[in-house]
């Protein structure tokens, strides 16, 4: 383990994020069973499993999306239903959700108008932002004048701009080419270990959680549930090829 990592393991303690016995109907049909596991702050977590196992409903569910029938969930100490930080709470979807009528710039502003802040601050904000992502140059252009990987960091852009506590993503890089979303992998590592941010990331690809995530949990499907929950401390950055990386993703593909 490295000096970074064991550090990090130091300083987690605290969870961000804590699930107790959580389960899910929908209609007749149980989805989730008895789901309990806790994201600390600061930490990278991925779901993985199979297509259907319930990682979205789970991720829906924390963010409050979404009710839940069993269990308990916690949100940095407090319980769900009494917590009410949200706007501390970032959700990147599958797709990029760019609202087509507005530039890069007004996009990354919708996740603050619904504050006190005035027009200049918003904007000032998002251009801050932006320039951390590497987009400041594009910041007025429109979203279909931009690569999938440049709408992918917009996304990011805008999800990081009301510097939140908690960033939840569910497969965002599924769509991208592999270069890519390799780009993608390492700016969010970047941003996380810079802004402290606890991750929670849906993934069905083994790789990417192996290269991202510091604790990797396997769900097993119909209901979903945890099958396994593998801690990760390969020292970073974790290249694919690498045999000890490229070891972790076969043993853990074994397992999904």
């Amino acid at each position: 383990m490295t000096t970074e990592e064991k550090t990090k393991t130091k300083t987690l303690g605290k969870a961000a994020i804590s699930l107790n016995g959580v389960g899910k109907k929908f209609s007749n049909t149980q989805v989730l069973e008895g789901i309990s596991l806790d994201v600390s702050e600061g930490e990278i977590v991925a779901l993985l499993g199979r297509s259907g196992c319930g990682k979205s409903t789970l991720l829906n569910i924390i963010s409050g999306l979404l009710p839940f029938d069993q269990g308990t969930v916690s949100i940095e100490g407090v319980i769900s239903k009494n917590y009410t930080d949200w706007h501390s709470i970032a959700y990147m979807f599958q797709e990029d959700r760019l609202l087509p009528w507005r530039s890069i710039i007004e996009n990354v502003c919708l996740s603050l108008e619904t504050g006190s802040s005035s027009f200049n601050e918003r904007r000032q904000r998002a251009m801050k932002v932006l320039k951390i992502v590497g987009l400041e140059q594009v910041a007025h252009a429109w979203p279909y004048q931009l690569s999938g990987g440049m709408r992918s960091r917009a996304a990011l852009a805008r999800s990081l701009v009301i510097n939140p506590s908690i960033l939840l993503m569910d497969e965002p890089f599924s769509k991208l080419d592999p270069l890519t979303r390799s780009l993608m992998h390492t700016e969010v590592l970047r941003l996380q270990r810079e802004r402290k941010v606890s991750v929670l990331l849906v993934t069905h690809d083994v790789e990417e959680a192996v290269v991202l995530a510091d604790r990797i949990v396997v769900l097993a499907p119909s209901p979903g549930r945890v099958a396994t929950i593998e801690p990760n401390q390969l020292s970073h950055p974790r290249v694919p090829t690498d045999p000890l990386v490229a070891e972790k993703i076969r043993q853990l593909r074994l397992k999904v």
